[in-house]
């Protein structure tokens, strides 16, 4: 009698468990975080690195068309106490400073800082310099780095001072012609600080500067499109700098001066993409201008837009970071510039609180010091904070906490 053979039947039977476990598998992926799957394969297809706009709300548009970069893109955040000092190094060799303030401001910083600085800018030239807004903690050195170095391209507040030194300075009327010609509600939108009328004076006498205002000036108010000055791409096509500024009636629809709160409003939300990664910056953002943010970040991305490293708004105030900004740009770094025993009790607990929630890994200037984020050319993401010795329990805590 013939020998009969063996059945598969189990093994085939066992295959196809499997089989459905990785498809059930996949989809529940999928239905969690469409875009994060899409850009992993998209990373395999495209030898490491996706630079697809993609969102969880099921749909997007103005997707990125950038190419992918060899070069090395650079966040500095410098330690400047209660303060914002931003140096970013983009991968063609251009630099860009966001803020140079503290509070308060002692010379000595700022000779520390500028030496911090002068490492890497050798020419005395930026390329790019944005002030957020008018406070002294981003804007107490500005005077001093429109002296010290040539500045190509400036971004400021549309915000006039009226300090009576500005009087005295004797500007052309020519170089002020963009804040009278942009809408904007003189009788409202300025500023009567000592500080910012030395920034304001020294930027509108700065030969060779082209100057752009963070206000967007598009009249059909179509979020979904954006002003030629609020979008900065390389020559070769390979990073990306995206302003989301606040429009004419957000401006004209407050009074600035001697109102820390509005002036913090003013504060621009900008995305740096390069090699599928994004840093958002955010200024002293807070609960004046978060909502409308958030309403131009899903009108231009069509829904949330996967992020990864947030410059957390304000120093961690509690009028900052809420939890409808943080679920759009859903980011997995979070960096915080705060001084060490500040007036203001930043960063808050709350605060801390709403971003560990959503599972970010934080670094802090008061107790790591200077922080720098660095994306490669494969699209890798590195952290180096100056002091690596911080406990969990300190590094979650706010200083408003008992």
């Amino acid at each position: 009698m013939a020998k009969k053979k063996k059945s598969n039947k189990g093994l085939f039977i066992a295959l196809a468990i499997i089989a459905i476990i990785v498809i059930v598998a996949i989809l529940v992926i999928y239905l969690v975080n469409p875009g994060g799957l899409r850009d992993k394969i998209l990373e395999k297809l495209n030898g490491g690195s996706s630079n697809s706009n993609t969102n969880n709300s099921g749909g997007s548009q103005n997707q990125s068309t950038l190419a992918h970069g060899e070069g090395e893109l650079q966040l500095h955040m410098l330690d400047t106490a209660q303060g914002d000092w931003l140096l970013l190094l983009l991968p063609d060799g251009k630099e860009m400073l966001i803020d140079a303030g503290s509070k308060p401001d002692p010379s000595s910083l700022y000779t520390t800082n500028k030496a911090y600085m002068d490492t890497y800018i050798t020419d005395g030239q930026i390329d790019y310099v944005v002030l957020t807004h008018s406070d002294q903690d981003h804007v107490a050195y500005m005077d001093e780095i429109f002296r010290d170095y040539q500045v190509d391209n400036l971004y400021m507040p549309a915000l006039y001072a009226t300090h009576s030194s500005v009087a005295e300075a004797n500007i052309p009327a020519e170089k002020t012609q963009i804040l009278d010609n942009s809408g904007i509600d003189a009788s409202k939108c300025y500023i009567e600080t000592k500080t910012y009328a030395n920034f304001y004076i020294k930027a509108f006498t700065e030969p060779k500067c082209n100057i752009f205002l963070n206000l967007e000036i598009n009249s059909d108010n179509d979020d979904t499109t954006l002003d030629p000055h609020s979008k900065i791409t390389s020559s070769d096509n390979t990073y990306s700098i995206t302003f989301f500024f606040e429009n004419l009636a957000f401006y004209n629809n407050k009074k600035f001066a001697g109102d820390g709160h509005q002036i913090n409003g003013i504060s621009p939300t900008m995305i740096v993409e390069y090699n599928g990664k994004r840093i958002v910056l955010t200024g002293d953002a807070n609960q004046e201008n978060e909502p409308y943010m958030v309403q131009r970040l899903q009108a231009y991305y069509g829904g949330v837009i996967d992020c990864d490293i947030l410059k957390v708004a304000h120093h961690g105030s509690h009028e900052g970071s809420s939890n409808a900004y943080l679920d759009e740009i859903t980011c997995e770094y979070a960096i915080c510039s705060c001084g060490t025993g500040n007036d203001y009790n930043h960063p808050r607990q709350v605060t801390l609180d709403r971003i560990r929630a959503h599972n970010m890994t934080l670094y802090r200037t008061d107790l790591h010091g200077a922080i720098v984020c660095k994306i490669d050319k494969d699209g890798n993401i590195t952290i180096t904070p100056t002091n690596t010795n911080v406990s969990d329990e300190a590094l979650w805590k706010g200083a408003d906490a008992a």
